[in-house]
Order: structure tokens, then sequence, then C-alpha cells
């Protein structure tokens, strides 16, 4: 990663650039080393003030670290952060829609919801990405739980039966200190499903789908559930 040989900045060694082009290139390996270390160098547990939220993205900013702002900046906007989860979204959904999937989980849809560009950078409330219909009904797992939980803890009601499941997908940038990303689809999903939240389920079934850009890992936290 660190060989310039076959690098950008190499790349435009013989090229015929102005002098402020030239002096602009001088600043590529110095925006890069501070986007590959961002996410130690911004920490969360050694800033005593408030985040500051990059525009239009979800990541925080704890300090004044100027040339990694602008690297961020310049890496997600102005729309790439939105685009990056609906790209998310729309991957799930295409593997959902596989006649494999649909088979083996009795799906008989899944609908793509419609929701607001602020969705993917708002934490205060929470919709769903994704909704799936049953062709018949799903028995619907006691407690959320993670999903590598799922084969030896999770228990299913008899009684509770659905015909909608939710999927939320949330996109974070995690740092040093908050990178347990298990952890955070957990909290969201106890956070948007609690009495009194603002968020938009269609029902109490669902799971929440985290995704770490970051540190490049996901997780998922919720209701399971089987067909009948």
């Amino acid at each position: 990663y660190w060989n310039s040989a076959g690098s950008f900045e190499q790349s435009k060694k013989d090229a015929k650039l102005t002098k402020a082009q030239r002096g602009g290139l001088t600043v590529v390996p110095n925006r890069r080393f501070a986007l590959w270390w961002s996410p130690t160098i911004n920490r969360s547990d050694v800033f005593t003030g408030y985040p500051n939220q990059i525009h239009f993205t979800g990541i925080y900013m704890y300090g004044k670290l100027e040339t990694i702002k602008k690297s961020l900046i310049e890496l997600f906007l102005p729309d790439r952060w939105e685009r990056t989860h609906v790209g998310v979204v729309a991957d799930i959904s295409h593997k959902l829609k596989t006649d494999a999937c649909l088979d083996e989980l009795a799906v008989e849809s899944v609908n793509v919801e419609q929701i607001t560009p602020q969705k993917s950078y708002t934490f205060q409330s929470s919709a769903a990405d994704l909704i799936l219909l049953s062709r018949s009904s799903w028995r619907v797992s006691e407690h959320p739980s993670l999903l590598t939980e799922l084969p030896q803890n999770d228990r299913y009601s008899g009684v509770t039966t659905s015909r909608k499941f939710w999927i939320d997908v949330q996109i974070r940038w995690g740092n040093y200190d908050e990178h347990n990303i298990a952890d955070y689809a957990e909290k969201c999903f106890k956070a948007y499903t609690e009495r009194g939240s603002v968020s938009r389920y269609p029902g109490t079934a669902g799971v929440v789908v985290a995704i770490d850009l970051a540190y490049n890992c996901c997780s998922a936290y919720g209701l399971s559930l089987i067909h009948i």
C-alpha cells in the first residue's frame, strides 16, 4: 500500500502540470496517510468535547483534525454516503429476490421502501429499508439476538406469528474505541424499537443490519423467524 511505485503521484511525475497542480500533488501522500489512520487518530474516548458530525454523512469528528476531516469530506461528498447506503440495500434486495432465497424463506415478495435521503445519517429515529412478505406465516423468536447466536441461544414461540419481516440497514464509520459492530447493531435495535420511539417499522418482527465502512465488518441483531 505504501509503495510509491505505480501510485497516483508517481504516474504524474513526468506529466505537464502547472505549479499549483504540482504543489497540490505533494499533499496526496499526507492525505492518504491521514485517511488510513483516521479510525485510530479520530478516537471518541480521548476527546472531552462535543463531537461534530460531517454534513451528509454519519461520520463524527472528535477534535480539530482538519486533514482527516478534509479527506473524509472529499471521500463522501456530495452524496456518496447516501449512495453507499442505497447500494447496500439494493445488494441485499437482489440477493433476497433470487429463486433460491425466495423458496428457502417462503417469501412472497421483497419490497424496497422509499425513504428520505437523511435516513442514512440521522440517528434519532429509523425506518425499514426492506419489507419481506411471507407466503403464509412465520413463527417469530421470543427474544432478539445476534446473528451469530441464532443456532444455539434463540427460541421460537408457537403463538407469535407474522407475515411481515423488516430489515433496517445502518452504516457507520467506526473508530478504535467504537468498532464493535455487534454491540452497535444491538444498540440500534433496542433504541429504535423501544416503547416511545418514533421509528417507523411495520411491526415488531425485524432485524437491524449494521455495517462498519472503516473496519469492513458487519453484524445483525433482531428477531429471527422460521417458516410454518
